[in-house]
Parts: structure tokens; sequence; C-alpha cells
């Protein structure tokens, strides 16, 4: 294997993940402390767990309203086809 395929001690550094480009595309930041054995402050852990909880409760909103907004499109759709057929 080539020097960065080698997964010999010492050279593990220099192998890069699918999930870590995944992760530097997001914030290369947060990817150099990770891969350099950074660790998150406790504030930062909490901030971290917020915000994820912050985008659950986003996500189960956002799924309401589209069922919300699909069941009034159908209520129309089916309003007006009612409608062609009663005055036609």
């Amino acid at each position: 294997m080539t020097e960065y395929g080698s997964r010999e001690p010492g050279n593990e550094r220099k192998i890069v993940s699918a999930s870590e480009l995944s992760e530097y595309d997001f914030c290369n930041v947060s990817w150099y402390f990770t891969r350099n054995g950074y660790e998150r402050s406790p504030s930062g852990v909490q901030r971290l767990e917020k915000g994820t909880e912050m985008h659950r409760q986003y996500q189960v909103n956002y799924e309401k309203e589209r069922k919300r907004s699909l069941s009034l499109i159908i209520a129309i759709v089916v309003v007006l086809f009612l409608m062609l057929i009663i005055f036609l």
C-alpha cells in the first residue's frame, strides 16, 4: 500500500475516512480539534446537546406543519372538485 493507505502503527493519522470528510466539510475547525485529540469543554458539550435538542424539536414542528399543509391542500382540491361537479 502507499504511504497514505497503510494502516501500520504511526501512520493512522494520514488516513481520512468518509465520515471525517463529511465532518470536515461541515466544520473544518471541529474536525481539526477532534482529529488532534482536543476534548470539548463541559459548557461546549451542554451547548451541543442543547443545539441537538433544538434541531430535533424543529424537525418535529416542521413535520407537523407539513402534514397540516398537505391536509389543507387536499381539502381545497376536494372542494374544488365538488364545485366542478355541481356546477357542470
